[in-house]
Order: C-alpha cells, then sequence, then structure tokens
C-alpha cells in the first residue's frame, strides 16, 4: 500500500595502507561489524564486504561489486553495484549459501534532477511524508527520527555530501 525509505552509512577509514599489498584497502565498521572494502579490477570497481565474528572466525555476511562505467559518446557516468547476502548463522549445511541478491544501476546527476527523482519515487510508491528517511541500519532501533520527513532526506543527503569535503 505504501513504500518506505531507508538510509545506510558506513563507517570506513584508510587505516591500513601503509604496507604495500594492503594498498587500496579500506576498513570499517557497519552496524557493528567488520566492513573491508577493495578498489580491483582496472581501478574501476570496487569490493565491499561484511563480515560476521564468529568464534574466532570472519564469515561472510554480504558482499557488494560497485563497477563505474563511463559512455564514450556522451560522457555520461554509470554505477552498477550488485550485492549478495550470506547464510552466516543457523544450520551448518547452510553456512555460506546466497540468502538475497540486489542489483542497482545509478547515473550521476546535478541535485536539481536527483531531487526531481526523488520527488517522483515518493510520489509512485506512495510514499507517506512520516516514513520518509526516518530508518537508519546505523541507529539504535534503525529509528533515526520518530516522523521522518522530506527534510530529514534533505539533511541525510548535506551530512553524506559534507563528509566528502
Amino acid at each position: 500500500m505504501n513504500g518506505n525509505t531507508k538510509m545506510f552509512s558506513a563507517d570506513q577509514q584508510a587505516t591500513t595502507c601503509n604496507e604495500e599489498s594492503e594498498k587500496g584497502f579500506i576498513d570499517g565498521i557497519f552496524q557493528g561489524l567488520p566492513t573491508k572494502t577493495q578498489l580491483i579490477g582496472q581501478s574501476n570497481a570496487l569490493l565491499y564486504q561484511v563480515f560476521f565474528p564468529f568464534e574466532g572466525e570472519k564469515r561472510l555476511l554480504q558482499s557488494q561489486l560497485t563497477t563505474i562505467t563511463e559512455n564514450p559518446g556522451t560522457r555520461q557516468i554509470f554505477r552498477t553495484r550488485t550485492a549478495q547476502g550470506f547464510e552466516f548463522l543457523g544450520y551448518e549445511n547452510e553456512l555460506g549459501s546466497s540468502t538475497s541478491t540486489s542489483y542497482y544501476r545509478e547515473k550521476k546527476v546535478n541535485e536539481a534532477v536527483f531531487m526531481d527523482e526523488l520527488e517522483t519515487a515518493i510520489e509512485k510508491y506512495n510514499i507517506l511524508s512520516e516514513d520518509l528517511c526516518k530508518y537508519d541500519d546505523n541507529r539504535e532501533n534503525n529509528v533515526t527520527t520518530a516522523a521522518g520527513s522530506l527534510q530529514a532526506c534533505i539533511q541525510h543527503l548535506n551530512e553524506s555530501f559534507a563528509l566528502g569535503m
């Protein structure tokens, strides 16, 4: 009946770049779990993985590949992301099996185009104002605010943009 929105963020830093074998890696925490990101391919792809610590080992929980491509004629840049989730707890014979997959295609746009497309999606999926940008996987109980709003989305986006400066 109604759609919803959810915010995601991970806190990663280049902490292990001193050794040649670790160059291109960053690591950090997502929802309290260790993560690692590695630049791969022809420096046009990122492998991001989330691990679950279990009895002295790290079990793979999620693996994402993000690839950047460009249309040489139009110079349009595309970002394509695939993600896979894996069984990390449970029955021994199910460990490591796939539990979920996702596929996203993104394109770089200016702020005005982004906001227009966000508002179109809000209308198309009938997302209630009070459900906009209310949930954040890095917050306790996933709730960022008591009630969401378009302003909450804008604030989250501005905080994300500030991180890149």
